[in-house]
């Protein structure tokens, strides 16, 4: 069974264009989440983009750190992780964005590791910072609705079909123990990127990994620094 990291990554974001190929601490915001991936439990690593000329900077990147590329449509996010998976033979796929530079492979690596053995169609998180996200889908079950005429909000959010329907998949959640929904770790906007870099800036070493422990005890220690970004509102689906 192949479990691998499928990361979404593109250009045109549209409140934030060219956000994952942004310099932190001399890498790639895209460098460091693969990094990061790359310490995770998982078979492979494929990086998952479109076929738009301005994503060739995508692959090149995904070159540059080893790791597989998909390219493929730009509207139709599910298909295109249906086809990424369906290329590299991916039973097991995990869900990562390119814009959560702090997501944490030791958190991630439980909802992998619930996903295996619970059986679940769907495994996710709740209750932890926005930017910790890790989401863990079967191939089979994704398999099972990527043809139906489904509305454009289910090809946009990948796995927004699962919770719609759960009473058709099995879906197994890893609750926070406190609700820490209220904080914002991942990249939307200018104020999003200000935070990730300084968190960097006081963090980051390249021979030692830090986690997503670390990243709240220095919020709480300079409570200034979530100011930063915490009026910012999540994108509604």
């Amino acid at each position: 069974m192949v479990t691998a990291a499928v990361i979404q990554a593109r250009m045109g974001s549209t409140r934030l264009p060219g956000k994952v190929m942004t310099s932190i601490e001399n890498k790639s915001m895209l460098g460091h989440v693969i990094e990061r991936c790359k310490k995770m439990k998982v078979d492979e690593i494929v990086v998952c983009t479109t076929r738009n000329e301005e994503d060739h900077v995508i692959e090149r990147e995904a070159k540059k750190y080893n790791v597989n590329l998909y390219r493929g449509d730009e509207e139709n996010v599910l298909l295109r992780y249906y086809e990424a998976a369906r290329k590299f033979n991916i039973d097991s796929i995990v869900r990562v964005t390119a814009d959560c530079p702090l997501i944490d492979p030791m958190l991630s690596n439980k909802i992998i590791e619930m996903a295996a053995s619970t059986g679940a169609d769907i495994a996710h998180m709740a209750g932890y910072p926005r930017g910790l996200d890790t989401e863990v889908f079967q191939f089979k079950s994704l398999q099972s609705f990527v043809s139906k005429n489904l509305e454009p909000r289910y090809k946009e959010h990948v796995t927004l079909f699962f919770y719609d329907n759960n009473s058709l998949y099995k879906v197994e959640t890893q609750n926070c123990e406190v609700d820490l929904s209220n904080h914002r770790w991942t990249v939307d906007t200018v104020e999003d990127l200000t935070l990730i870099k300084e968190i960097y800036a006081r963090l980051y070493n390249e021979d030692k990994h830090f986690d997503w422990q670390a990243v709240l005890k220095l919020l709480y220690e300079n409570p200034l620094l979530k100011d930063i970004n915490s009026h910012i509102k999540q994108k509604s689906l």
